[in-house]
C-alpha cells in the first residue's frame, strides 16, 4: 500500500498548476460594453440650447437596443455563447475581438463632443463613430 501511494505522489508532483482562466470572457467583455453604451446614451441625451433633444440620441439609443438584442439572441449576455463557442477558439476569438472594438470605439465615443449636426456635417472622428458604431 505504501507503494501505491508513493506512485501517486509522484504523479500528483509532475501535474502543473492549471492558471485561473476567465471562464467567460465573451460575456464579461458584453457587460463592459453594456456599461459603456448606457454611459454613452446619458450623453448623447444631452438637451441643446433651443431645449430639444439631440438627434444624435436617437441613434445611440437605437444602436444600443440592436446591441442588447443581439445580446440576448445570440446568449453573450447570458454566458450562453461562451459555453456554445467553448470548442471553437476561432470563433470565440473573432467574437472576443469585436466586443473589444466596439468597447474601444464606445469610449471614444463617450469622448466626442455630441453636437445638434447631422452626421454629414460632423467632424471626421464623429463620422467614424457613425460609420463604426452606430449604423444599421
Amino acid at each position: 500500500m505504501a507503494q501505491r501511494n508513493q506512485m501517486y505522489e509522484a504523479l500528483r508532483r509532475k501535474q502543473k498548476p492549471v492558471g485561473n482562466p476567465q471562464i467567460a470572457p465573451i460575456s464579461a467583455m458584453f457587460e463592459d460594453c453594456r456599461q459603456t453604451f448606457e454611459r454613452l446614451c446619458v450623453t448623447a441625451r444631452g438637451v441643446s440650447n433651443s431645449g430639444d433633444l439631440n438627434p444624435n440620441s436617437i441613434l445611440v439609443e437605437d444602436s444600443y437596443g440592436k446591441f442588447l438584442a443581439w445580446g440576448n439572441d445570440s446568449g453573450a449576455s447570458s454566458r450562453s455563447l461562451d459555453h456554445t463557442l467553448r470548442k471553437d477558439s476561432r470563433l470565440s476569438a473573432i467574437t472576443l475581438d469585436f466586443l473589444k472594438t466596439l468597447y474601444k470605439k464606445l469610449n471614444q465615443g463617450m469622448s466626442l463632443e455630441f453636437k445638434h449636426t447631422p452626421p454629414s456635417e460632423c467632424s471626421t472622428s464623429c463620422r467614424a463613430l457613425y460609420l463604426i458604431v452606430l449604423s444599421p
